[in-house]
């Protein structure tokens, strides 16, 4: 597709790739713990959390780190 219905399909099929990927990211940790991996790296696929989701990964990284101790 081409013109600017073109790019809002690129842009929005772009999107949605970041937001499965972040979502499947929050997946795997969440797995980790359920599973009583503690040691989880929370930082491993940083680059998922982007704009607003940065929010995401502190507060995951401060949730760890308050069940390790």
């Amino acid at each position: 597709m081409e013109g600017e219905i073109g790019m809002i399909v690129e842009t929005t099929h772009h999107v949605c790739g970041c937001l499965r990927m972040t979502i499947e990211d929050v997946g795997r940790i969440l797995g980790e713990l359920t599973d009583g991996n503690l040691t989880v790296d929370v930082e491993k696929n940083g680059e998922y959390y982007i704009g607003d989701f940065k929010a995401l990964a502190g507060s995951l990284k401060t949730s760890i780190q308050t069940l390790q101790m």
